[in-house]
């Protein structure tokens, strides 16, 4: 079914939401809302925002916060990537827990949702180091652990990942 987008001028650099239901294997509900400048709509939000649409069609159940926003973030301009990163520099290896890398759901402070974008990204990009694009969508679609995950398809612990990205 189509996805039905509201969008709003502001000007504010801007953001946007993808919302959409999992059932059975099927997503349905759709609905994308986007605001901000022209500029920044075009370059930034609404590749990151179509990102989340796309992924949830191939993969067809909830993946991992960080995961998502990581991937979505690869679809943004190279200031926002470059940005991303200098934040990612700055975190600390010991948020990347299994807990923290198991969330479904955003965190609920601004320090915490900054950290989960950057971070988030920076893994995603540490993943695409190590293997292809194909790896990293078998890595989403599978729904077992993510130690299980990392295991199997990237000979890693969570450990030995965090202290590789953190290197």
């Amino acid at each position: 079914r189509p996805c039905p987008i509201s969008v709003r001028d502001a000007p504010h650099s801007g953001g946007g939401a993808t919302r959409f239901r999992f059932e059975n294997g099927e997503v349905f509900d759709w609905s994308m809302t986007i605001e901000g400048s022209r500029e920044f709509l075009l370059r930034d939000v609404i590749p990151h925002e179509v990102d989340h649409a796309v992924r949830a069609s191939l993969v067809r159940h909830p993946i991992e916060r960080w995961l998502d926003e990581g991937c979505a973030s690869l679809f943004e301009s190279e200031d926002v990537k470059l940005g991303l990163r200098e934040t990612a520099r700055k975190a600390r290896a010991e948020l990347i827990t299994e807990q923290w890398l198991s969330q479904l759901d955003y965190p609920e402070n601004s320090t915490d949702l900054e950290a989960l974008y950057a971070v988030g990204f920076s893994l995603v990009e540490y993943l695409l180091s190590l293997d292809d694009a194909s790896t990293l969508l078998e890595f989403q679609r599978s729904e077992s652990s993510i130690e299980s995950r990392l295991l199997s398809l990237y000979g890693v612990t969570i450990s030995e990942f965090r202290g590789n990205w953190d290197q």
